[in-house]
């Protein structure tokens, strides 16, 4: 599920794109959507992650999952390799980052985990205004085929492109996006 879609850009912008103009937005979507997960280090949409594999080490108490905010967990398997044993889920703490209240007591256990990823949807509100404001002037820029110009008239609607047209998000959307930003410690 995408933050949002050629459809929703449409509305945003109150013009119904033809069929060269849906793809170009959905192109445009895909983009920024990429590039706004990889600068906040979190999915912007809901994954399923299947089967990832931890290395326990004694006396360790939580799991960092790799992808985050956790949204829900699916399986839990805990053992040695190859005889891993499901979890009973309600007996661990689920949080945004991982799980908690695990006691390991031996060497060489692993735990295989199952769940999804994703933003919960109070921040998908804000996350969709941020990408309609970029992709709104990324679209206005291939409506208007004038990358360099700064204001256009047209059909008594002005389009300014920001920034001297440069692309992508602008430094107050990405200021805007930063509380979401996922910061880990190696």
């Amino acid at each position: 599920m995408a933050v949002i879609t050629y459809t929703d850009l449409q509305r945003y912008m109150n013009h119904e794109f033809d069929t060269g103009q849906r793809a170009a937005a959905t192109t445009i979507i895909s983009s920024l959507e990429r590039y706004l997960s990889m600068y906040l280090n979190i999915p912007i949409s809901p994954v399923q992650v299947i089967d990832e594999v931890h290395r326990l080490k004694v006396s360790q108490k939580q799991i960092f999952l790799y992808k985050a905010p956790v949204i829900e967990v699916t399986s839990f398997y805990i053992g040695l390799a190859g005889t891993e044993v499901e979890q009973n889920l309600v007996d661990f703490d689920i949080y945004p980052w991982g799980i908690d209240n695990i006691l390991i007591s031996g060497d060489g256990y692993r735990a295989i985990v199952s769940y999804t990823a994703g933003p919960v949807s109070q921040d998908m509100e804000s996350l969709s205004f941020i990408m309609l404001a970029a992709a709104g002037r990324e679209m206005n820029k291939v409506l208007l085929d004038a990358q360099g110009l700064m204001r256009m008239n047209v059909e008594n609607s002005q389009y300014y492109m920001s920034e001297q047209g440069a692309s992508g998000f602008t430094e107050a959307e990405l200021k805007m996006a930063n509380k979401f930003k996922r910061r880990v410690i190696i």
